[in-house]
């Protein structure tokens, strides 16, 4: 499995190599995932520069495991952020494959199509976006039932990577 090979990942640090995932890391992971299976939802929150980033990809990993077919990956409306993120997670996924099947990675305005033929369809899909109202749009019409038939009964993932910034249509009174 992909996620057991991430989770033996190892860095260095100087000389010493050491497990990018901890074991306390990796409970965490395993529990979101059961929560998140048992309840529909779920929330995850870090501190700024704690490894959110580490631990958001353990969780994509260990739900495209759990049969999870739609990541979607919300980042705040940076496009320097867009594509650290979207560079990490496609580092991470690309020529990987869950059930024998690859992971396509998308970003809207990039390669996010509004509909799919359905052996793409079928495919687990990673989409990494910013948090801004004009990429709604795309993104709903990728995720509508007329363009894509059979993507509302896809069990779907969304990941808020910046929920310390406002949300799509936050107003300052």
């Amino acid at each position: 499995r992909h996620t057991q090979q991430l989770f033996e990942t190892k860095i260095t640090y100087g000389n010493k190599q050491k497990s990018l995932y901890s074991a306390d890391d990796i409970v965490v992971i395993e529990a979101i995932i059961s929560e998140f299976i048992e309840k529909d939802n779920g929330l995850l929150i870090g501190n700024i520069q704690a490894g959110e980033t580490k631990m958001i990809i353990g969780i994509i990993s260990l739900a495209l495991d759990s049969g999870y077919q739609n990541i979607l990956l919300l980042t705040k409306e940076s496009r320097a952020l867009l594509e650290q993120t979207f560079t990490r997670v496609f580092g991470k996924f690309e020529n990987t494959k869950r059930n024998g099947q690859r992971v396509d990675i998308y970003k809207p305005r990039h390669n996010l199509p509004s509909t799919m033929r359905q052996a793409q369809l079928k495919r687990p899909k990673i989409i990494v976006a910013k948090k801004q109202a004009d990429w709604e749009g795309q993104l709903n019409e990728f995720f509508n039932e007329d363009n894509n038939p059979g993507i509302s009964s896809q069990k779907t993932l969304i990941i808020d990577d910046e929920a310390d910034n406002a949300s799509i249509g936050f107003r300052q009174q």
